[in-house]
């Protein structure tokens, strides 16, 4: 079965790479096309050898999602992008484009189950969680439309973060490593509507990671509150 190279961190990469054969090293330069140089078809990574771009079309897939349709506000400040994912899923990512950088807004789940009465990524239920890679891919769907640099990342698009644990902390590894895009981690915010058990989780093991939560304190806005903090 092919295996799908996008997404993965460079100890995954190289696992797999050396696994079958091939030098350590090349593991870093299959990355550097794919997450430097934007360059994804096999017969264009001229670094590596024949024999190896070869095998690499017969074992390995990129399932890159395509943007589907953008738009750009009036004043230009924000670009919204629609997103196919491999399985036909939609998923909307927004760009912000401020004085100090650009901003990315990324989803985390096909539609969300928190039921926010104020948020319409719930209407039609959770259909599932995406992966390090999908999301990943929000990024560089940006940059492949702008070809610009980015400067913070936000977890607040469709979807709870929270409830995608794993995924979520193994995008903001990739992200954040030098060999990627080398986000400061103080640049990434992740927004949770506040799932007490995984923001304790979040603390202990990650204690620089920094969140927000879209829940009010007051109990005079209390019809505000996700149901998850009722």
């Amino acid at each position: 079965m092919a295996w799908n190279i996008w997404g993965h961190s460079l100890p995954e990469m190289e696992t797999w790479i050396t696994s079958h054969g091939f030098p350590k090293f090349r593991a870093k330069q299959l990355q550097d096309y794919l997450y430097r140089r934007y360059i994804f078809s096999f017969d264009d990574m001229t670094q590596l050898p024949g024999p190896m771009r070869e095998w690499l079309k017969e074992n390995a897939v990129l399932e890159k999602p395509v943007i589907m349709s953008h738009i750009t506000s009036n004043d230009g400040d924000t670009t919204k992008l629609l997103v196919k994912l491999s399985d036909g899923s939609l998923v909307e990512t927004v760009c912000m484009h401020h004085v100090y950088g650009n901003s990315i807004c990324v989803s985390t789940q096909v539609g969300c189950a928190m039921g926010c009465i104020f948020c319409a990524s719930t209407r039609n239920g959770l259909e599932r969680n995406l992966t390090a890679g999908e999301i990943l891919a929000q990024v560089y769907a940006f940059r492949e439309l702008f070809d610009a640099p980015i400067h913070s990342i936000v977890l607040m698009g469709a979807g709870e973060p929270l409830t995608n644990y794993d995924e979520v902390l193994r995008f903001i590894r990739l992200v954040s490593d030098p060999g990627l895009l080398n986000i400061s981690l103080r640049n990434i915010t992740l927004s949770t509507c506040g799932i007490v058990p995984m923001i304790d989780r979040l603390d202990l093991r990650h204690p620089s990671y920094d969140r927000s939560t879209l829940c009010r304190r007051t109990s005079d806005h209390a019809c505000d509150l996700p149901p998850c903090a009722e």
